[in-house]
Order: C-alpha cells, then structure tokens, then sequence
C-alpha cells in the first residue's frame, strides 16, 4: 500500500514556497491553476471566482478560517486581488480572485537581485494592461469568454452534480452521458454562472411544478437551463429567497397561558 496517487494532488513549487511560505505558495498555484482553466476575462484581468466553501473541498485538511487567514495575507502581499463587483445579484458574496503577475514578478526579481546580483543584468517593466492576459494567450477585450482547452472536461463534474441533483430532487432518470443534458447547463456555467445557482432554480422550479401534471414533465435541463429561461427562474428563486429571509419569525406569547373554556 502506498500514498502515492494518479488523483489531482496540490502543488508547491520549491522557491516559491523559501519566498513567500509553503502555504502560500501552495494556494497561489492551485488559483493559478483556476485562472489558467477556468478563468474568465474581466476589466482587462483573468479572474476566478469560488467559495470558500468550495476552496475548502480542494484543500480538505484545512478549515475556513485557515483558507480566510491565507487569502487575506496574499491580498497584503498585493499578489492576490479579490472583488465581488461582478456577481449578478447584491445578496451574492462570492468572491472572485485573480493574480497580481505584475507584483509577483516583481518579487521574484527583487529577491534575485538581492540573493545574486551580478547575474541579474536586465530591467523588467510592468506589463500594460493590454497586456495583463497574454499569459494565457487571451483577449482582454473578450470579457465573457471562459478560456479552457477543452470544455467538458473542465465542467464535467460540475455538470453530473447538477443533472444528478435535478434527478434527486425531481424524482427524474436524466443520463449525465447525454449531450443534450449537458449542453444547455455547459453553456450557463461559461457565462459565469455557479453550480449553486443551478441548485437554487432546480429547488425553485420543482416546489412550483412537482404537484402540476402538465408543468411537472418541464423538469428538464432543456427547459431549467435554456439561456431565455435561466435567468428568469434565478430571479424567482432569488426574489422567494430573500422573502423568506426578511420575513420576521413567528413570536409567541408563553406567558399568555391557554384559553380554558
């Protein structure tokens, strides 16, 4: 028996972990690794949004507060920019990340010249903004296209949680191998959306329809995650949400005894 495994491992790269610390630099690379396949162009950077929650399930061993605490001090760095700017909805926090290359480089270079600096014989200079997103040999003006090589395989297991959960809470025998399935909820999670929010319209549209004979068979993904529909039913899902948040709890008068007639 062996701890060695073919499954996805964390990566710590060597130098970068003697200069910034071996958690930090273990968490910069797997955010790296999101911008590089999942990223999504915005304002001329690379950004990657997730829970932490979510970053918590890719570095089990540590608690939330641990991944609040690393965050925070990349962000003091100035290696690590955070915003929740771009979500669609106020009551959404989720926060999107996207790295400082600019100041990372920076810090290479300073602690190069400082280690050996007769070797260190050229200027660098900031990258324009124009610039910012040539690492991933992308566009900064596409501000909504999702760069990946190839993408079932980035959102493939994103996209059997959604089918697999419209099948739990539908009561449904959706196959997760059919493209048809997938396509429409493929689409969505490019334009940015979150598994969650797919979540929440699956909850929404099934306490609507379940009972409905003629509604219920629209418990589809053709129909949840069509772009003209998508939305919609979000909103809804949003807007019951924040009803039920706002609503005060029902107060009760212990004292008042019963009403023995």
């Amino acid at each position: 028996m062996t701890l060695l495994t073919n499954a996805p491992t964390l990566v710590v790269q060597t130098d970068l972990a003697m200069l910034i610390g071996q958690d930090e630099a273990m968490l910069l690379q797997q955010l790296h690794y999101r911008l590089a396949n999942q990223g999504v162009a915005r304002e001329g950077r690379i950004w990657f949004f997730h829970t932490y929650e979510s970053w918590k399930k890719q570095i089990p061993f540590w608690s939330i507060s641990k991944l609040k605490s690393k965050f925070l001090k990349l962000e003091k760095m100035g290696l690590v920019q955070s915003t929740d700017k771009f979500n669609q909805f106020y009551v959404d926090r989720t926060k999107w990340y996207s790295i400082d290359y600019d100041k990372l480089d920076a810090l290479i270079l300073a602690n190069a010249i400082q280690s050996n600096p007769t070797d260190v014989t050229h200027e660098t200079k900031p990258s324009s903004p124009d610039k910012r997103c040539d690492r991933f040999n992308v566009s900064p003006s596409d501000t909504k296209e999702v760069y990946k090589n190839n993408n079932n395989n980035i959102y493939a297991s994103e996209i059997d949680e959604v089918i697999n959960y419209l099948n739990d809470n539908a009561k449904r025998g959706f196959t997760v191998s059919n493209e048809s399935n997938r396509r429409d909820i493929l689409q969505r999670l490019q334009e940015g959306y979150r598994v969650e929010q797919c979540f929440s319209v699956i909850d929404a549209q099934v306490q609507a329809w379940q009972d409905d004979v003629k509604m219920s068979r629209y418990l589809r993904p053709s129909t949840l995650f069509k772009k003209a529909n998508f939305e919609n039913y979000l909103n809804a899902a949003n807007q019951t949400r924040n009803h039920y948040l706002d609503s005060k709890p029902l107060e009760l008068d212990y004292s008042a005894g019963e009403d023995i007639g």
